[in-house]
């Protein structure tokens, strides 16, 4: 669904649900959720991630610390179009609590931040979401 986002705005009519997923008990459909609405940012002309942001954001703030990894790795998709929002965006990352993971994970989530800043910082941004060191190990 990520790739076809990317290529058409056919699934941009089902935001709301999207939205919706961000609420949902399992870790997955949060997450999933996130990304969905991440990769609608090209299409969305009726600025319903702004209208939402803070809702989307709050995903960063998931008690799991993986899910929070996900949600970063694909986060410049939407400053991708839509640089206005670097700004807020900035606000959530530097005030994310993080003393509620593991030292270890806190570490990752902090290089995950200095990964999106660099990214904003030089406007680098790579619409696919960047990759993450060990993902997928």
């Amino acid at each position: 669904m990520e790739q076809e986002s990317e290529e058409n705005g056919d699934l941009y009519r089902s935001f709301p649900l999207f939205l919706e997923m961000l609420d949902s008990d399992n870790a997955y459909v949060r997450v999933r959720g996130f990304r969905l609405i991440c990769s609608q940012a090209k299409w969305d002309e009726e600025n319903q991630i702004e209208r939402n942001l803070k809702r989307i954001l709050n995903a960063l703030d998931d008690e799991k610390p993986t899910n929070v990894r996900q949600c970063l790795s694909v986060l410049t998709r939407i400053t991708a179009y839509k640089p206005n929002l670097k700004d807020a965006i900035r606000i959530k990352l530097n005030g994310l609590e993080l003393a509620k993971y593991r030292d270890s994970m806190q570490l990752l989530i902090m290089r995950d931040i200095e990964n999106v800043m660099h990214i904003f910082d030089n406007e680098l941004h790579q619409p696919q979401g960047f990759s993450i060191v060990g993902e997928g190990q």
